[in-house]
């Protein structure tokens, strides 16, 4: 799922549950149609619908994996700390994660999220 997280809260027993924005991540002749339709255009290849303002929130599961794009580095996924990924989102430690400033593809599994991929955008 394409996703833009906005929030996250961990419990007092370590439990992580994630908000986020769902939105659609479209390429090639998708994305011609898709932009066409809103009257806009595609730029860079890709063209993102997010007309849902509903936010939802899943529990990052306890193996949960992150692969992101260390903001000293470009632009290839590195596997990563899913703690630091959470602390990054949570704004209460620094790291070099984007936390909920790019957007986000998650795998979901039994209705928890268990793989976290950062999308790079040109």
């Amino acid at each position: 799922h394409f996703v833009y997280v906005t929030s996250a809260n961990r419990s007092e027993s370590g439990a992580t549950r994630v908000r986020f924005d769902l939105a659609y991540f479209y390429v090639g002749e998708r994305a011609e149609q898709e932009a066409a339709e809103r009257e806009d255009e595609v730029r860079n290849g890709y063209y993102i619908v997010n007309d849902n303002p509903r936010l939802r929130t899943l529990s990052l599961a306890d193996e949960g994996e992150v692969e992101y794009i260390p903001s000293s580095q470009c632009c290839e996924l590195q596997t990563g700390d899913i703690d630091a990924w959470v602390e990054a989102v949570l704004a209460t430690n620094p790291t070099d994660y984007p936390g909920t400033t790019v957007p986000w593809w998650f795998t979901v599994e039994g209705g928890e999220i268990t793989r976290i991929e950062q999308q790079y955008l040109p």
